[in-house]
């Protein structure tokens, strides 16, 4: 796997849109301090939450939905199948027949547009540098009657935001001709203003976005050009070629981090059959949601499923991940059944090259191709810092590539914490190691995490890494049946916790072994209600042999472990092992 992984540096990707200067879409897609929780740490951790709570709260109140409503006004216009471009638009007996008419309008500052519901227009919708622009007074575009209306792509993007923004976009089905059309995006935001300034409130919601090389897009082709304040949610981003959503932006400068795009709220988004292009053997394609060059992201209650299974590039598709980006968080999401054509990724989620300060927490990720998590830069520039993956699950992934892992740590990561995780192999993948290392790793720690696999193969590690660079404590490493526990440490194998924690002083705090290889007692119980696909959660029951044992993170380790676990239950003072708390089960 290390020499698979070595081999994928990031190469620019065109996604150039209709009517609009070609923009680079660098998409390094590349899948694959010390162990303490310093001051530094906590600040970082505290300003990404801070971050996703003003992303959260910074949009402006949504207007009413507007299908089925009897909106009227001088400042609305009305585009409807029987209606006449002679007309004047502004009201649905006077309705525009064409979406060119429509285009030709300048809209101004708190005008709408709408679309006859359950009606079909050809044709693609731009707004320009010029008009809309105010965050405080969006345009609106969306439907009006009953139903949704339906626009139909022509090789152009159906939607198009150019160097503007202050734009609403919703209640609308947006339909390519397929992935392999040329068309870039379905709603496509774009800018090139250079040195900007970034372009504020772009709202897109209640849609169904298909048939498109990338569902919704938001980047910035040149330095300081870009968006802030994104919102997309409540959507359907289906049956297109790249990638359900997407953001973007120029090559990333480690001297000088820019981000192209700033608080990009992302919820209730289902992205699923995005399939790849099997034509393009270089770069990553197939994604469900893959943020790049974003300052501050929030990514919430969205699933991503079923995707990616054409790409066979030496860059794979995943199906949540970021990249080039800082202050992410990726919270209570699921990812599975995601695939990849090749022998790369196919996983669930990613933190890839040039992530900073960054969250995974509370997502489940089960039976996709590659790794659950990934974490993975093939730069050496320091830019892969401070990130935190915890209160997750992995469960039955790495089906396709036994090159991987579940969870899987590669390449130059500084400072990592991976704490409160259960991950749990069984039946394909069984036979790939539950945590893969490789070469780069410094100052990454694993604590209090549920390894169980049915293969027994706990850890494969390239190296021998010290206690200064890798940290394991308070895991338990359980193989249930017959299969041999092994762990391979560079060029040693251990047959037992005990033998590798006496070579190696892993899973030992000072003279205390605080690892342990008892079984979890797992049972699988209803999902949380965040969870949209209901999927059942390994959890501990109460009279579990390891419940309470694990290392007090914040007493002992100064880890700000959080508040709840998995399921929002708050911690109490004996914590133990694994994203779950343990619950009494009858029956």
């Amino acid at each position: 796997m290390s020499e698979t992984l070595a081999e994928r540096d990031s190469e620019a990707a065109s996604l150039g849109e209709a009517e609009q200067p070609q923009s680079a879409d660098p998409a390094p897609k590349n899948s694959a301090g010390g162990p303490r929780w310093d001051a530094t740490r906590r600040r970082a951790l505290a300003t990404v939450f801070v971050v996703a709570l003003l992303i959260a709260g910074t949009f402006h109140v949504a207007w009413p939905y507007l299908s089925g409503m009897n909106v009227s006004g001088p400042r609305t216009f009305y585009v409807a199948a029987d209606g006449k471009d002679s007309n004047e638009g502004t009201s649905p007996k006077k309705a525009w027949h064409s979406l060119s008419q429509a285009d030709h309008h300048v809209f101004q500052p708190g005008e709408r547009l709408l679309l006859q519901g359950g009606a079909s227009f050809s044709g693609s919708l731009t707004f320009h540098r010029g008009e809309a622009g105010d965050p405080a007074k969006p345009v609106i575009v969306g439907s009006y009657g009953s139903g949704r209306a339906a626009i139909v792509g022509s090789g152009d993007p159906g939607v198009s935001v150019y160097d503007t923004a202050g734009i609403d976009i919703r209640d609308l089905i947006v339909i390519g001709g397929g992935p392999s059309s040329g068309a870039a995006s379905g709603i496509a935001l774009f800018s090139d203003l250079p040195n900007g300034p970034k372009l504020e409130h772009v709202s897109v919601s209640d849609v169904d976005v298909s048939g498109f090389r990338v569902g919704v897009s938001v980047g910035g082709g040149v330095v300081g050009a870009g968006f802030r304040d994104v919102r997309v949610t409540d959507s359907l981003l289906h049956d297109n070629g790249d990638s359900g959503l997407r953001s973007y932006g120029p090559p990333f400068d480690a001297a000088e981090p820019r981000y192209a795009n700033e608080n990009l709220f992302i919820s209730n988004v289902r992205a699923f059959a995005n399939l790849g292009n099997a034509l393009d053997h270089l770069h990553n394609t197939g994604s469900g949601i893959d943020l790049g060059s974003v300052r501050g992201a929030v990514v919430e209650h969205s699933v991503a499923y079923g995707n990616g299974a054409n790409c066979d590039s030496r860059e794979g598709p995943v199906g949540i991940w970021a990249y080039d980006s800082t202050g992410v968080v990726l919270q209570h999401n699921v990812a599975y059944d995601n695939h990849t054509g090749g022998l790369t990724d196919g996983g669930g989620f990613d933190l890839d090259q040039n992530v900073s300060d960054s969250v995974v927490q509370y997502n489940y990720s089960h039976d996709n191709d590659g790794p659950g998590y990934l974490l993975y830069t093939g730069k050496d520039n320091g830019a892969f810092a401070r990130n935190v993956v915890r209160f997750n699950i992995s469960r039955n992934d790495v089906r396709r590539p036994l090159n991987y892992a579940s969870l899987v740590l590669a390449g130059r990561l500084t400072d990592i914490s991976v704490y409160h995780n259960t991950v749990v192999l069984q039946g394909v993948g069984k036979q790939a190691p539950v945590v893969r290392f490789e070469t780069g790793l410094q100052g990454v720690t694993l604590r209090d995490n549920i390894f169980e696999s049915e293969g027994g193969r706990m850890i494969a590690s390239s190296d021998t890494f010290s206690a200064k660079q890798v940290t394991l404590q308070g895991n338990d490493y359980y193989v249930p049946g017959r299969a041999r526990w092994v762990v391979a440490w560079g060029t040693k194998s251990f047959g037992s916790l005990q033998a590798w924690s006496a070579r190696t002083g892993q899973e030992m705090a000072g003279p205390q072994p605080v690892g342990l290889d008892l079984n979890p007692d797992l049972v699988l119980v209803p999902a949380p209600g965040w969870d949209p696909t209901g999927t059942p959660v390994p959890t501990p029951r109460a009279t579990s042999p390891i419940a309470g044992r694990s290392p007090d993170l914040r007493t002992r380790f100064a880890v700000d472990e959080g508040l709840v676990d998995y399921f929002g239950t708050p911690l109490g003072a004996f914590t133990t092992a694994g994203a779950a708390q343990p619950v009494a089960v009858t029956g």
